[in-house]
């Protein structure tokens, strides 16, 4: 696909080759006949000469350039996408269930408590008489079918509350801040991605202006040279070279016009707006000062310091090494305080039984261990050590990405800087030539192509400084979002 600033730059090439190719029919020797007449051989220049000066505006910034009161800007639309990108509402709903999964963890810090009750009828049954001297009685205990219990009972986990619960903790409360950190993340790159289509934006509209800047100014020499043809001065090959051109531009108008729709649509996608919501460009981007870029070693220290995928990296190598803990506590026996408390009819402790209900209570301590906790638990802390280093890796490859980003967006400062400088000159040089070339095709001594000449090449210089600018801000863009300040501060 072309972008608009390689439209751009194929329209600045198509309509230089037009002047180009018509410089030397202009400079041949004129005809004869028409020498003899010498109103007519002036007539045409200085007609062409007020079509030239008529049709070329003077401001350095097209009219479509000046901010629009209540348009848009970079700053709204990095605001507007971080508010509404699906991809920070899915990070929300991810940092929401992390959040859940740590105050699960949390709740186990609380003694397990249990409290149950029953109720059970048991059959009759014969129970055999008692044998005393050789002589047999009646049991004589009853038979008690009702069985009633209410017990309560309480369990400490206190070795537990070191090897594994705080450090499970720990590992889920840090996974639930590195998700936190992932919704940041996507608040910058929404953020980013609609200052770069904003920019990109304008790059088009820069494109179909210039694209038709050409339209004109080829209209402008078709008028001229069909003059110069109806004078004896031109031929009827000019007139067909520069209806070719003519067409060629229109094509690439066109072509401009499109790229922008895609700009525009993307845009506005990206900012969720309505499908006919119509955008205007309300952002002055002329109106800042250039400077100079941050240094590289300053800008990666920031990133490394403030950007919010390092922050969540860091936060899980610490989460994960927690959950190493935690798995390495699991292999250790387990020392447990106990309390059961019961009220039950009959009471099992109370002899000989009856129907009434009795409260009874025991307080103890266990100590439990199993070798196939132990035989699980190491390869779960291999498997856990394994993800510390999958995570200490994605940090250092982090930091390396980082650097080649610091690197490419101060090298694109620097080079935006220099375009600007650069094209600024270049348009004063237009600016001189144009002036030049005018004043003399008024007095005969140029030729329309050299004029119409100067006029493109004003446009170019005029186009290179806007794409200048844009590629200025773009690196502007490029920067905050390594230094983490793409998307407005989400507590503004």
């Amino acid at each position: 696909m072309v972008t608009p600033r390689a439209s751009g730059i194929a329209f600045a090439i198509v309509l230089f080759a037009a002047p180009l190719a018509r410089a030397q029919t202009d400079r041949d020797p004129p005809d004869p006949v028409a020498e003899a007449d010498p109103e007519d051989a002036v007539a045409s220049p200085e007609a062409a000469a007020r079509s030239v000066l008529e049709d070329e505006p003077e401001d350095v910034v097209p009219e479509w350039m000046t901010p629009t009161p209540g348009g848009l800007t970079a700053e709204q639309a990095a605001r507007l996408a971080a508010e509404t990108a699906p991809a920070v509402r899915g990070a929300e709903a991810q940092r929401t269930a992390a959040r859940a999964q740590a105050d699960v963890a949390a709740s186990a810090f609380a003694p397990q408590v249990t409290i149950t009750g029953s109720y059970n009828r048991i059959n009759e049954v014969d129970l055999p008489p008692f044998e005393f001297g050789g002589m047999a009685f009646d049991n004589p205990f009853p038979q008690i079918l009702d069985l009633w219990a209410l017990r309560g009972e309480i369990q400490i986990p206190v070795s537990d509350y070191f090897l594994t619960v705080w450090p499970s903790y720990e590992g889920a409360d840090g996974f639930a801040r590195a998700a936190g950190h992932q919704v940041e993340v996507q608040r910058q790159d929404a953020a980013f991605r609609a200052r770069e289509a904003f920019y990109n934006h304008v790059r088009a509209l820069a494109g179909r202006w210039v694209a038709e800047q050409a339209v004109e100014s080829l209209d402008a020499t078709l008028r001229d040279v069909e003059s110069l043809q109806e004078a004896g001065v031109g031929s009827r090959a000019d007139v067909a070279q520069v209806r070719a051109q003519r067409a060629s531009a229109r094509a690439m108008v066109v072509q401009a016009q499109g790229q922008v729709r895609v700009t525009e649509r993307l845009l506005r996608r990206l900012l969720h707006l309505p499908r006919g919501a119509r955008i205007e460009v309300g952002e002055d981007l002329f109106g800042v000062e250039v400077g100079a870029p941050p240094s590289e070693d300053a800008l990666l220290e920031q990133a490394m310091a403030e950007r919010s995928e390092v922050l969540a990296v860091r936060t899980l190598v610490e989460a994960r090494e927690s959950m190493v803990r935690a798995r390495l506590g699991s292999v250790f026996p387990h020392v447990a305080i106990i309390g059961q408390i019961e009220t039950s009819s009959p009471n099992q402790r109370i002899i000989p039984q009856t129907t009434d209900f009795f409260t009874t209570w025991v307080v103890g301590a266990a100590v439990s261990w199993s070798p196939n906790d132990v035989a699980v638990g190491v390869h779960r802390i291999r498997e856990a050590e394994a993800q510390v280093s999958e995570a200490r890796e994605d940090l250092e490859q982090l930091e390396d990405g980082l650097a080649i980003e610091v690197a490419q967006a101060v090298a694109a400062h620097q080079a935006a800087a220099e375009s600007i400088a650069a094209a600024r000159e270049g348009l004063e040089a237009a600016d001189t030539a144009l002036s030049d070339r005018r004043a003399m095709l008024t007095a005969g001594m140029a030729t329309t192509t050299e004029v119409m000449q100067a006029q493109l090449e004003h446009t170019r210089a005029r186009l290179e400084l806007l794409n200048a600018y844009v590629d200025l801000h773009v690196a502007r863009a490029q920067i905050d979002r390594i230094a983490g300040r793409a998307a407005p501060d989400a507590s503004e």
